[in-house]
């Protein structure tokens, strides 16, 4: 289903004062397929979007947003690939984008022009313009003051968008980066992560690293021209057909963290935490206990990929540890210039780890085979077992049955 088509579902519902505003108009204009449809009403909102999921069939929820006068966001996901997210305002239209961050995103459209395909923008403060040139401009400097984060998100849409800020904004930004410190940890990181979804991830490094944003964020110097050294190796990497094809090798499904950035995203921070490898920062923001392993587990995996011995219990014992995030660590490794000792890695796994790694027996039989009781032998038992099978020294279950019998009397 088009976006035209599924407004056209839900106009009827909808007020005569109802705008398409925000990211979707200038994604719009820009040529961008959008995916969310940020709509603001003159009326009951709540009211408004729960008629709206009912006739698109969708799941509704509602949500807090900084600085929104009337309160909440109240949020369609629609089953067509659509979110549609509702807002209230009060007085004119032209006065609730008075209030926004960007003139880009302060661009107003009414539905049913729209629908209509007639071009009747409502553009107070430039926006089209600012589009044209590529440029981010603040509405009011004050607007930036009101939500600090939005000093952050210059930088996110200069990045996504491949624009620059506007000299005047940038300057004014630089002055009031602390104001950064205020702003929540979830809400700074929510961001940094969006904008990281970006493509050419190393443009946004340089851009932070430029203004001193990166160590507002992480409460420490890091080397710029390294990080743009690292961050531009495993550009390169993600850029290539290189991903796709290990993510198929290890028949491995791509993970998501926070509930919607995948994995590729989170692959972008570990540049940062490469070059700050205690990781004091990590724990200044709610990444989460999925994203933090991760992270930790890819750096620690390729240190170790560095020197790993070849022999079969050392690359069983590394497998047992790092299996789960053998995804990351080949892409790390090979940014890192480490394939071949990733190949090696990988052909091992193949063709051994995966058929020999458990063993042709279980705790239950070694113990009837044995006739003993329930002890810590049983698994040392097991542990040589699985040796034994990774040496080629045991094939069949037969082979496992004489080899446990071995320990009889230990």
């Amino acid at each position: 289903m088009e976006v035209k088509e599924l407004l056209k579902k839900v106009f009827p519902l909808l007020p005569t004062d109802t705008y398409l505003v925000g990211g979707f108009v200038r994604d719009y204009l820009l040529g961008k397929r959008a995916q969310d449809i940020d709509l603001t009403v003159k009326g009951n909102a709540k009211e408004l979007a729960q008629r709206v999921a009912k006739e698109l069939g969708g799941h509704l929820f509602s949500f807090k947003k900084e600085n929104l006068p009337l309160g909440e966001v109240y949020t369609v996901v629609t089953p067509y690939g659509f979110r549609l997210d509702i807002t209230p305002f009060e007085g004119t239209i032209e006065g609730e984008l008075s209030r926004r961050d960007f003139t880009i995103n302060a661009i107003a459209w009414r539905l049913g022009d729209f629908l209509r395909g007639e071009g009747n923008f409502i553009d107070p403060f430039g926006g089209r313009e600012d589009l044209k040139k590529g440029l981010v401009r603040a509405v009011e400097f004050g607007n930036l003051i009101a939500d600090p984060l939005r000093l952050f998100r210059a930088y996110r849409f200069a990045h996504t968008l491949n624009f620059k800020i506007e000299p005047a904004t940038r300057g004014f930004i630089l002055q009031h980066l602390e104001l950064l410190k205020t702003v929540p940890p979830e809400r700074v990181l929510n961001e940094f992560l969006k904008a990281l979804k970006g493509e050419n991830f190393p443009n946004l490094y340089r851009l932070l690293g430029e203004d001193g944003v990166l160590e507002i964020l992480l409460g420490e110097r890091v080397e710029t021209k390294h990080l743009l050294e690292l961050s531009e190796r495993l550009n390169r990497v993600l850029s290539s057909d290189y991903p796709r094809n290990l993510r198929r090798l290890l028949n491995a499904k791509g993970e998501t963290f926070l509930g919607e950035f995948p994995e590729e995203v989170l692959l972008k921070v570990v540049p940062l935490l490469y070059l700050s490898p205690k990781g004091e920062w990590l724990n200044r923001y709610p990444f989460g206990e999925k994203a933090k392993k991760y992270l930790r587990s890819t750096l620690e995996g390729v240190e170790r990929l560095k020197n790993l011995p070849k022999g079969v219990w050392e690359r069983y014992l590394y497998l047992k540890r790092f299996e789960k995030y053998l995804f990351p660590i080949g892409v790390w490794a090979k940014a890192l210039d480490l394939s071949e000792e990733f190949e090696q890695l990988l052909n091992f796994y193949g063709k051994v780890y995966k058929r020999y790694s458990k063993p042709l027996l279980d705790g239950k039989e070694v113990i009837n085979l044995l006739g003993i009781k329930p002890s810590p032998l049983v698994g040392k038992i097991l542990e040589e077992l699985v040796k034994a099978q990774l040496e080629g020294r045991v094939k069949t279950k037969e082979q496992a049955e004489e080899f446990v019998k071995a320990f009889k009397g230990q």
